[in-house]
């Protein structure tokens, strides 16, 4: 068997970009917080324009119960209340996810070439539990 042709790897990696444009063109991308409520009703907010496939992605990578976890708390206090209720997926820990990684690399990146200096060294800090 031989190796597919440059010409259809191209057309192949073309339809995946459609798609992934199409898929996107039919979503619809909200940001909640857990302070004051703002997840319910951003849920509320879905729910009655008809969203009935919800993906919740808390924005913290890693799993931790007080973070994490609440997100996914306050998620299913909403849906409690809810008659009719959406389907719903919670995307797991992604800070080990290759394709994070390197776009936590890209943005780095391209920060740090756009500092009129070099730095001598790099601290990175993130907001975690103890």
């Amino acid at each position: 068997m031989s190796a597919p042709s440059l010409a259809s790897v191209a057309s192949s990696h073309k339809q995946e970009i459609l798609l992934f444009f199409t898929l996107l063109e039919l979503s619809l991308i909200v940001l909640a917080g857990r302070v004051g409520g703002s997840i319910a009703s951003r849920l509320g907010a879905l729910v009655a324009r008809g969203c009935d496939r919800i993906l919740v992605m808390p924005l913290y990578p890693q799993y931790a119960a007080p973070t994490t976890a609440t997100v996914g708390d306050e998620v299913f206090r909403f849906l409690m209340k809810q008659r009719r209720q959406p389907a719903l997926r919670i995307m797991p820990a992604y800070f080990d996810d290759p394709y994070y990684i390197e776009v936590l690399s890209s943005s780095l990146t391209a920060e740090l070439k756009a500092l009129p200096f070099q730095p001598d060294v790099i601290v990175a800090s993130y907001h975690g539990m103890p």
